[in-house]
């Protein structure tokens, strides 16, 4: 068994429960052709739900070798550093805009995980922002926050 993998999963498995939880209680699921405002967070809990039970599963079936070694230091400064990235995207998100927000949401945690230079992890944040607007207020018609520049 895989100590930490499996604390891990568990208490995402069980946000992901939280999250549902709190999606059950919105009104307008919709249905696949029409999707409401609850179908998409739906989902995203089922899968998340999904995933985090399977590697739950995996980590308690598996054994750890008798000479693993500890994630280095070098490690736990990208996990936290990711964290916090994905924690302040947040307020980022509804100050600065939704499409700005993501821009920088990727270019940042495209350095923090060890990207070299700034051509790819810039055409990816990018990408990613210009794929958000098509898919949000293109394809779904559901705007976004503008945010202060818009």
């Amino acid at each position: 068994m895989r100590k930490l993998e499996s604390i891990f999963s568990g208490l995402i498995a069980v946000l992901c429960l939280g999250y549902l939880f709190f999606v059950w209680q919105m009104d307008d699921f919709g249905s696949v052709t029409e999707p409401g405002a609850a179908f998409f967070p739906a989902v995203l809990g089922g899968l998340g739900l999904f995933v985090s039970l399977k590697v739950l599963y995996s980590a308690l079936r598996t054994t750890e070798p008798k000479n693993s070694e500890q994630m280095p230091q070098d490690g736990l400064k990208r996990f936290g550093a990711y964290i916090v990235t994905s924690l302040l995207f947040i307020p980022v998100f509804e100050t600065l805009g939704a499409y700005i927000a993501i821009f920088v949401l990727v270019l940042v945690l495209c350095r923090i995980l060890g990207a070299r230079g700034w051509l790819q992890p810039f055409v990816l944040a990018a990408a990613s922002a210009l794929i958000a607007y098509g898919l949000f207020y293109v394809a779904l018609e559901v705007p976004l926050p503008r945010g202060v520049f818009f």
